[in-house]
């Protein structure tokens, strides 16, 4: 890209001047010279290497060591150039087959293959000087010594380089990636392979706290930051366009790689080995902070006792992994369940897997198997109630039905699976003077919500509580908590259980009111790049048979995947005689711009689904609409203005 006199370039290029393109510099006016299509810059650049056997190193470097191009000034007219140079260090490509991409550019790839890493740091070092500004060339720089070289002390100097440049999710994330890295270097491959001695043990502890710190901090910094203006050109861990068109998550997922790292070392250990069931029993209490490490029955030896000392000093950290992780599955079990997104997208289902693969261990390490519950009853056959409810709090967990996403999730599958799930609950809630308040009141939502999910599933079980028993029960909850409680999970319930049927005032509006404000202040950081999606439509028939789960919905059609989701995404699933056939058509009306579903006297505040399906302006103007129930309120679809 230069200020050259353009007649002057081209008349000097005259044969090969149709290859060329004049461009212009968004700021100042000034024109440039580029090549017309990448493949020909391409084919310009193998035909140097073959016919005057220049390397592409030489060429990158011949570059950056031109002072014209960097240190002249005005540096107007430049920065095309330098974003060019940036973005073929960085920027790598899709495989030709597959869904992953390349470790890195195929520039720094065709040069580590050629030159290798003495090379390849000459070239990004000499771009940092350059572009003193990027934090994404010393980030580069990290990733490829901490993957390819495992280099991890350079890798982290550059790495802090980057955050040093500009701290942001990604910079910092990538300091975690190091040491994650070195952990997962340090950790033998196979499977059940010997443990580590006491000092590289409380080595790689040590790493894992500074990993997990990094990594937190990463995540604060993603639920603060606009992902737009600070995403980098090519971050570690997207794997395409999706990663920065939602939520920024990798701080989370840096933990449980972490933490199951960490768990993987402690199972290894003599007295805590996984493979015999008491002493995972020890691993188990010992991690739940139910037995303290120097009551773990052992050898009493000396590496035994060096094990005990590193495990005593790094004991905070090792007992709060567990809580962290179960916090981290619920938040994205929330993300996951209740925004609308992409289910085929690449990204969207290999981080769903991952997280997925990650519960799987957390349930195997954390849960007792059938086998090992059915054993435990056959030693210890009178087990007192306190014990018997945190069994099922156990079974709970292994189902992922110990909170309210995780409930939802079931709506598609088995209801012998929601029956064991309710009988649960229902067994604690007997109980439940045993229990604290908080766990009380969340324990008692979660009852009434999985026999909402059984009553849609098999309205027939022995096990379903009619309507009005849900309704009085819902009541007395909602009464105890008020307006304040940190989950928009009851409110949710109300909607769904006390939404009118006729012209009557209740006390809708309120519990609107209390949904958009709870997950506005709990959730709306998961909600900041998606839109939410409702699970349950108004239908046509009475009590809980009102309530039309969108799985149910989906069984009326007979087409391809793909086509049904873009039914879902543009709307015109709501022309479906399937689907008018079945939900309620609610008259309602739009006032200043705010959408209502009208009963009678009542006006009840809902939001448009889909953005531009409402009229601008200040006009008072009669509407119908379909009703959906979205876990931040209730969403009108197929708004249709009426004469």
């Amino acid at each position: 890209m230069f200020n050259w006199n353009e007649d002057n370039v081209l008349e000097r290029m005259k044969p090969y001047s149709n290859f060329l393109i004049i461009d212009r510099e968004e700021c100042g006016g000034y024109k440039f010279l580029r090549i017309l299509h990448h493949s020909i810059a391409s084919a310009c650049i193998e035909e140097l290497e073959r016919t005057y056997h220049l390397k592409v190193s030489h060429i990158i470097m011949s570059i950056l060591h031109c002072d014209l191009f960097f240190t002249t000034k005005p540096k107007i007219g430049k920065g095309n150039l330098e974003r060019s140079i940036q973005r073929i260090l960085i920027e790598r490509q899709s495989r030709k087959y597959g869904d992953e991409r390349d470790k890195f550019s195929p520039l720094i790839e065709k040069i580590h293959k050629q030159q290798g890493k003495e090379m390849i740091q000459e070239i990004f070092t000499k771009a940092s000087s350059r572009l003193v500004e990027s934090a994404s060339i010393p980030q580069a720089l990290a990733r490829y010594l901490y993957l390819n070289e495992r280099d991890f002390p350079e890798a982290l100097n550059w790495a802090e380089k980057a955050k040093n440049i500009r701290e942001n999710s990604y910079t910092v994330n990538t300091i975690g990636q190091v040491y994650k890295n070195q952990l997962k270097s340090n950790i033998p491959s196979k499977k059940n392979g010997p443990p580590c001695n006491p000092e590289d043990l409380d080595a790689n502890i040590n790493s894992s706290k500074k990993a997990v710190t990094a990594f937190k901090r990463a995540q604060e910094l993603a639920n603060t930051e606009d992902e737009l203006n600070e995403a980098p050109w090519d971050d570690d861990e997207s794997e395409d366009n999706a990663a920065k068109s939602s939520y920024n998550f990798v701080g989370y997922m840096g933990v449980l790689e972490v933490a199951f790292m960490v768990y993987e070392m402690l199972s290894r250990l003599p007295f805590f080995e996984e493979s015999d069931p008491s002493r995972k029993k020890y691993l188990q209490n010992f991690l739940k902070e139910s037995l303290p490490i120097t009551s773990v029955h052992m050898e009493d030896n000396e590496v035994n006792n060096r094990y005990i000392q590193v495990i005593k000093a790094h004991q905070l950290f090792l007992i709060n992994l567990k809580p962290e992780v179960k916090e981290i599955f619920d938040i994205l079990d929330c993300y996951f369940t209740y925004t609308k997104g992409n289910n085929s997208g690449k990204y969207y289902s290999k981080n769903r897997q991952h997280i997925s693969d990650h519960h799987n261990k957390f349930v195997k390490l954390f849960c007792a198997s059938p086998e090992e519950r059915q054993r435990e009853r056959d030693c210890n056959p009178n087990l007192n109630v306190k014990m018997l409810i945190e069994e099922r709090r156990t079974v709970l967990e292994e189902m992922h039905a110990d909170t309210f996403a995780g409930i939802l999730q079931h709506l598609d599958k088995s209801a012998d699976a929601v029956e064991k799930i309710v009988k649960c609950y229902a067994y604690i809630q007997e109980n439940e003077q045993l229990s604290h308040h908080r766990q009380k009141t969340k324990e008692r939502i979660n009852f009434i919500w999985s026999s909402v999910i059984l009553y849609l599933l098999e309205p027939k079980s022995k096990c379903v509580k009619s309507y009005t028993q849900l309704c009085n029960l819902l009541l007395e909850t909602l009464q105890q908590v008020s307006l304040d409680y940190p989950f928009p999970d009851p409110y949710y319930l109300a909607l769904l259980l006390f939404w009118p049927v006729s012209p009557q005032e209740t006390e809708i509006r309120t519990y609107v009111t209390a949904i958009q404000k709870s997950s506005r202040k709990h959730l709306s950081i998961l909600f900041r790049k998606r839109s939410t999606v409702s699970h349950f439509y108004l239908g046509k028939e009475n009590g809980l048979a009102r309530l039309v789960s969108k799985p149910k919905l989906d069984e009326c059609f007979t087409i391809p995947r793909n086509a049904l989701v873009k039914l879902w995404l543009t709307g015109d699933i709501f022309r479906e005689t399937e689907i008018t056939s079945r939900l309620q058509r609610v008259t309602g009306l739009i006032e200043k711009g705010e959408v209502y579903a009208i009963y009678g006297k009542l006006q009840i505040p809902v939001r448009p689904a889909y953005i531009g399906t409402t009229r601008s302006g200040l006009s008072t103007e009669k509407v119908s609409f379909y009703i959906g129930f979205a876990i931040n309120g209730p969403l009108a679809y197929d708004i249709q203005f009426e004469n």
